[in-house]
């Protein structure tokens, strides 16, 4: 395949997990096609960002939030600051990052394995049925999936780079992915640095003692996104943090989720 099959077959995929994914973002708007538990998340997502985006509009400007809800529920914010507060804006979003995260995964499985299954891999995640549900809703699953393609794609082109800028490229896109992810899933710190370490260890057990230094840069590169999600968080978290309002939306959709178990 030469570059230009490849830019289309690339943007066939996109379109396709795209259009996938926006179709079920608008499907759902007014039909759900699952049990209503189903959207527990979506509509506690909703209300921690409007308690957020609330704060930012008050003089006060704190605000309390679940810990493990914080980092999507101030991107959800900041979507509703710069566009409006509807649900349906963030669900097209993450329908995008969604494609992109098929993308990448198509990216990655070329390096390794060529582009023919880079390919198959790219069209595998666009129509996985739950991979176009859970990044086609107001979930935190769409960066999440797109970050952790993003930095398992980054350690594998670092790995296959021929010269030292697109080495350097790849490394810094994969450690400034890390922390970002990390906001959202703090767990998957883990499986960045393990698959970095695993690449890495991969790496120079095929190509001997020369592909230490690229090993290294990699592994040095993960433990540099872990720093900066350390600080990151420690930035991010203080003073996020206050009482939480009897009356505020949050709680009222809390208390609505544990009442529904």
């Amino acid at each position: 395949m030469t570059a230009r099959p490849v830019a289309r077959a690339a943007l066939a995929a996109f379109a396709l997990a795209f259009g996938l994914r926006a179709g079920t973002a608008l499907v759902t708007e007014f039909q759900p096609i699952f049990p209503d538990y189903y959207y527990n998340d979506a509509r506690t997502n909703d209300a921690a960002a409007r308690t957020v985006l609330a704060a930012w509009e008050s003089e006060d400007g704190r605000f309390f939030v679940p810990r493990q809800t914080q980092g999507y529920a101030l991107w959800l914010a900041a979507v509703y600051k710069a566009t409006a507060p509807a649900p349906l804006i963030p669900k097209l979003l993450n329908s995008i990052l969604g494609a992109l995260s098929a993308l990448a995964w198509g990216v990655a499985g070329a390096v390794l394995f060529g582009r023919r299954a880079g390919a198959i891999s790219a069209l595998l995640v666009a129509v996985w049925p739950s991979h176009i549900f859970y990044t086609s809703q107001n979930f935190k699953e769409a960066p999440v999936l797109l970050f952790l393609a993003v930095v398992v794609c980054s350690w594998v082109l670092a790995l296959a780079a021929r010269t030292p800028a697109s080495r350097a490229r790849a490394l810094a896109l994969g450690a400034a992915a890390m922390p970002f992810g990390c906001l959202i899933r703090p767990y998957l710190m883990l499986f960045y640095v393990a698959a970095a370490a695993a690449g890495a260890g991969a790496f120079v057990a095929r190509r001997g003692r020369p592909g230490l230094k690229t090993a290294g840069a990699v592994l040095a590169a993960a433990a540099f996104g872990a720093l900066l999600y350390v600080g990151g968080q420690r930035v991010l978290r203080p003073g996020q943090q206050g009482p939480m309002d009897p009356g505020s939306p949050l709680l009222a959709a809390v208390e609505s989720h544990e009442g529904d178990r």
